[in-house]
């Protein structure tokens, strides 16, 4: 097992005065040499994802969160909608996805289909290098154009399938449409999703009706994957060269097994260091019998799955929906006073209500499409957009509200 705790110490010695971790450090009085054990992790305070966005913004910050070589060093340089810069090293271990790709028994012979986006995020990214160098032929299809992906499945006869479980869904509701018959048509045995959630219905609907094995993943564009499931499907793993701590949300501390918090990752890596990184995701390690040695022979730590966030960002359909949002939308139209925005279930896809309340004695339009557009380009999702009236924003002060259920 690796000295994770040694290969950070390291790491924080070598880091500039003017880097983020180690202004960080500074302001906590805490030198590299102070971290010994796990538990002394905990005095460096976390950095939120959430305050990305201001921090990349400062002067010097691209110097400040690249401390080894700045640019330079960067084989591709990704842009969140949120306005987050996500930088990838020239290793081509920098995702972290080849214990995906291995545990999903890819390989030679294997077709695969990556649906995730190609475009500014690096979902996509994270899974085609590791699915290649085990030996397997990677469409790059990106989503959307749903008839021309059947088409593709079923002449190149793919066989495992990267992307959000939505699509997955959409694919195969669109086979049955068409009359095609999924088991005898298509070869697709299993698929890696990730980026929103899948309603345990939802999973055993497509391993008993469609014979697809799901292997779920959990990871963010800064840090890669964090946690991945086995052949066994009894929680993500966590694999021993980074640190992940279920923290608490407010203050940061670390909480023990079985406890709700935020996930918190510490990653030794010279390019894009990032250390007590706050996800924003709530997670919990596995406890009881299950936080025993994995069945399939793997050691150390599980996370059971994600369990909410620590704020009111809300992930959609693999995209981050932020508070901050809605406060662009409403500032874009003369008419509107205040948005908020509400997502809920509807079958297995995800809908996002956006809910517009009038200025008072404002002439409000007839036809809302210039608000829909306006959705668009901030959110860079479809949402339908509706009027509300003061009672209706009482209900709740949450700017955005997700009101999903999974099962």
């Amino acid at each position: 097992m690796k000295d994770v705790i040694a290969d950070l110490r390291d790491l924080l010695g070598r880091l500039p005065a003017g880097s983020e971790i180690a202004r960080r450090m500074s302001d906590a009085g805490v030198a590299a040499g102070d971290l010994i054990t796990l538990g002394d992790l905990a005095r460096i305070p976390v950095l939120k994802k959430e305050n990305l966005p201001a921090l990349q913004r400062e002067p010097g910050a691209v110097d400040a969160f690249l401390p080894f070589g700045g640019l330079r060093k960067s084989a591709r340089i990704f842009y969140s909608p949120a306005g987050i810069f996500d930088y990838e090293s020239r290793d081509s271990g920098h995702w972290r996805s080849a214990q995906v790709i291995g545990a999903a028994r890819i390989g030679p012979g294997d077709v695969v289909l990556n649906t995730f986006s190609y475009h500014m995020t690096p979902a996509a990214r994270m899974f085609d290098d590791s699915a290649i160098a085990a030996g397997a032929s990677v469409v790059p299809s990106g989503p959307g154009q749903i008839p021309m992906q059947l088409d593709i499945m079923r002449r190149l006869g793919v066989t495992a399938f990267v992307g959000l479980p939505s699509f997955l869904n959409m694919l195969i509701e669109a086979a049955q449409e068409q009359g095609l018959d999924w088991k005898t048509e298509f070869r697709l045995s299993r698929a890696i999703v990730g980026a929103e959630p899948i309603s345990a219905a939802a999973r055993r609907r497509f391993e008993e009706e469609f014979g697809i094995e799901v292997f779920t993943i959990y990871g963010t564009a800064d840090i890669g994957i964090i946690g991945y499931e086995c052949e066994r499907h009894q929680g993500w793993h966590v694999d021993d060269d980074m640190i992940v701590q279920i923290c608490d949300p407010d203050s940061g501390q670390p909480l023990g097994a079985g406890e709700v918090g935020e996930v918190v990752v510490s990653l030794a890596r010279e390019h894009y260091p990032l250390v007590r990184f706050a996800t924003g995701d709530l997670s919990r390690m596995e406890d009881g019998p299950d936080s025993r040695p994995c069945a399939c022979g793997r050691h150390g730590m599980r996370l059971t799955g994600i369990l909410g966030r620590a704020n009111q960002t809300v992930k959609v359909r693999g995209m981050f929906v932020y508070p901050v949002f809605a406060g662009e939308i409403a500032r874009a139209h003369d008419w509107i006073e205040a948005v908020r925005i509400r997502v809920e279930r509807a079958g297995e896809n995800d809908v996002m209500r956006i809910l517009v309340l009038p200025k008072s004695g404002a002439p409000v339009p007839s036809d809302l499409s210039s608000v829909e557009k306006t959705v668009r380009e901030v959110t860079k999702l479809r949402g339908d957009v509706e009027l509300a009236d003061q009672a209706a924003f009482r209900q709740s002060d949450k700017i955005v509200e997700d009101v999903r259920k999974w099962d």
